[in-house]
């Protein structure tokens, strides 16, 4: 395993984890994607193992927080309708 590639891999998802914590729901998803193509580039098991399933639950919590936050809106926005434009 070349280190300069695990660097690499790391940096990028360290960098996708920062964008999950600040709600950078789309970046992260895309960087944490990044991360898992370099992790499987690099082939080290540790990495496989480990950061390729902590990769999946956070993409599976960005999912979940996109389809929360989609409810949340179409409540509103009825709400909204409701409220405002009644017949």
């Amino acid at each position: 395993m070349d280190s300069k590639e695990k660097k690499e891999m790391l940096k990028v998802f360290n960098k996708a984890l920062k964008l999950f914590r600040k709600e950078k729901l789309d970046k992260a998803a895309d960087l944490f994607r990044e991360a898992g193509r370099l992790a499987h580039k690099i082939g080290d098991i540790e990495t496989e193992t480990d950061s390729v399933k902590f990769m999946k639950r956070c993409l599976l919590k960005i999912q979940e927080n996109l389809d929360k936050k989609k409810r949340i809106l179409k409540t509103l926005s009825q709400n909204y309708m409701t409220k405002y434009f009644k017949k």
